[in-house]
């Protein structure tokens, strides 16, 4: 028994702290953050029944929001005593990393764009996307719901390629650190398409890099906002041909 207790000995505070609260947010946001819990729990009130698509999916953006990024920013901010730059929350340390993940993102923009279009036509993700079927009705939907969007890839970024990638920093290789993250950010999207859970892992492994290389989760987060943003409107387009 006592050598069972001591695998639990010598661990480093912040990123035990990291670990163990990923292990149970995460299973909270499978369960309680998925869109059903509020249909289930929720889905007689008036607005929910009138929209229920666009209520369940802003639960979830409001889930991610605050369990994935605020939460996380005040254990940071107060527990950690550090300031959220350390946790990718900046541009960078200086103007090579704001070269590269500007060079990153322009990139990605143009080479995205026309992949997602041809992918938006995959039977698989019609069933998926768009989250909210009246997103592409009009300009008004499309802006409110991509704004609204950005609340959910802010707590994603932050928290698996923030704050689980930059409390490992020294003390296990790069390569582990993005894969401690990719490997629970793939997870996650169980049940969304088969091509969407390979990207999650090819996401999981460049974001986490570029978040690394840049000490910036800023430039990782706009490329997966773009991303998600057109595969509503470009999934609108396949399905609502006018």
């Amino acid at each position: 028994m006592k050598k069972f207790w001591e695998q639990f000995k010598g661990f480093e505070k912040e990123s035990a702290t990291v670990l163990l609260y990923a292990s149970v947010i995460l299973v909270l946001f499978a369960y309680q953050g998925h869109p059903s819990f509020l249909l289930k729990h929720w889905g007689n009130l008036p607005a929910v029944k009138a929209m229920p698509d666009f209520y369940s999916q802003m639960y979830r953006f409001f889930f991610s929001f605050v369990f994935f990024f605020i939460i996380p920013a005040l254990i940071v901010r107060f527990y950690f005593k550090k300031p959220l730059k350390s946790y990718g929350l900046s541009l960078g340390e200086n103007k090579d990393d704001i070269k590269f993940g500007v060079y990153f993102v322009v990139l990605s923009f143009i080479v995205l764009a026309p992949l997602l279009y041809i992918n938006a036509a995959s039977p698989d993700f019609l069933k998926e996307y768009p989250l909210w079927k009246q997103v592409g009705k009009n300009a008004g939907n499309y802006f409110l719901w991509i704004f609204l969007y950005l609340f959910y890839y802010i707590g994603w970024e932050f928290f698996f390629r923030g704050f689980m990638q930059f409390s490992l920093i020294g003390k296990i290789a790069p390569f582990f650190i993005i894969m401690m993250q990719t490997l629970p950010s793939t997870v996650v999207h169980i049940g969304k398409p088969e091509g969407e859970m390979f990207s999650a892992v090819i996401a999981g492994l460049v974001f986490g890099a570029v978040a690394l290389r840049t000490k910036s989760i800023i430039y990782p987060l706009l490329v997966h906002w773009y991303v998600g943003a057109l595969t509503e409107l470009f999934c609108y387009v396949h399905l609502f041909p006018k």
